[in-house]
């Protein structure tokens, strides 16, 4: 790989799975030598402690209003465009995380820079908008990397080279591992049993399903960790009542001691309005032993196998749901198997593979 600076775009920095596999991305490409301009916005979020990089701000703020978040996003790409063009004269590759920074491949179509998308969802609402995003992709793409074969073949680019790269888990969260399992399985009961839910503030991510599930099952604790701050979660959820036996929680930096407590993972993400492109939750809980429920469709068919690293149920079918969770809280013998299978399969996505294979997408 030639020794030359890549700028890297990334719309929005906040504790979820894209900005979480970027941060690997930057780190592998700075300690391979490579110089990386990094434009994202102040976060907080996963790309916040990179070290040996160099940062710029690319404005963009998220609003629970969608007219108000889109009018953000259009400004934001706007001004990530003529923020770019400063590489004209300057031997760079363009790297956009998402498909969302489309400001970022139009700046290196117009200046002829190499772009190459990470392409982790290729589905936004309204259709009009991902459409755009498509085009742009056409335009300007020179390559493109895809985090599961699901993906990969949703749309046809027949065009342009393209490469699928699993995520995997850094190094030091494969680290902290044993320390949280030794601290927070002792303090658990062993006849509680507990459910967990990560996911973004989207209807269609099941969020209401599953606190529906949880007033099913009282006897069971779930807890339901949410990607946005208290108050837009409340705003949200409206008029729900949150039963006794649900824990409803905010973004969390460090979500070690949910995994480290939990039996069961779950993902109830809307099979057609939402197909799950990847999942980084079912690897992270993976690494802890954690079987899930995951959708019969999309990438995490590609993670979780049916009977061994756990099953897959529709979340318009939650009758299924609720006599699956009630069974595998009856059977202890399954969880144990689960678990194992689990946390063997979390090996075949390592970290040293990752940024293997990353660096020679990128060369």
């Amino acid at each position: 790989m030639n020794r030359k600076r890549i700028v890297v775009a990334h719309l929005y920095n906040n504790f979820t799975g894209s900005p979480k596999v970027l941060a690997d991305v930057v780190n592998a490409l700075s300690a391979s030598g490579i110089e990386v301009d990094l434009h994202t916005n102040k976060g907080p979020g996963f790309l916040d402690g990179l070290t040996g990089i160099n940062r710029f701000h690319a404005w963009y703020k998220w609003h629970p209003n969608k007219y108000i978040r889109l009018i953000h996003f259009t400004l934001s790409q706007v001004l990530l465009f003529f923020s770019l063009l400063r590489y004209w004269r300057k031997d760079v590759c363009i790297y956009a995380n998402t498909i969302l920074p489309f400001g970022a491949g139009l700046a290196g179509w117009l200046m002829g820079k190499r772009v190459i998308y990470h392409v982790h969802e290729t589905e936004f609402q309204p259709p009009l908008f991902t459409k755009l995003l498509l085009s742009v992709i056409r335009l300007s793409a020179h390559k493109l990397i895809f985090v599961s074969k699901y993906l990969q073949e949703y749309h046809e680019f027949p065009h342009i080279p393209q490469e699928v790269v699993y995520n995997a888990l850094p190094q030091d969260f494969m680290e902290m591992i044993q320390e949280y399992q030794t601290e927070e399985k002792a303090e658990v009961s062993e006849d509680k049993f507990e459910v967990l839910m990560m996911c973004s503030l989207k209807k269609a991510k099941g969020i209401f399903e599953y606190i529906e599930l949880a007033q099913k099952l009282p006897e069971i604790h779930f807890t339901l960790i949410i990607s946005q701050e208290k108050g837009q979660i409340m705003q949200f959820l409206g008029e729900v009542s949150i039963p006794t036996n649900l824990s409803l929680e905010e973004v969390k930096k460090n979500v070690h001691p949910y995994y480290a407590k939990t039996d069961l993972l779950l993902s109830l993400s809307h099979p057609i309005e939402w197909p799950e492109t990847f999942g980084m939750t079912l690897l992270e809980g993976m690494s802890y032993g954690i079987p899930s429920i995951v959708p019969p469709v999309g990438a995490p068919l590609e993670l979780i196998r049916e009977g061994k690293e756990g099953y897959h149920l529709d979340m318009r079918e939650l009758e299924k749901i609720e006599a699956k969770i009630q069974e595998l809280k009856d059977s202890p013998e399954t969880m144990q198997s689960l678990s194992q299978q689990a946390s063997q399969r979390a090996k075949d996505f390592s970290i040293e593979v990752f940024q293997e294979q990353i660096l020679r997408a990128i060369a």
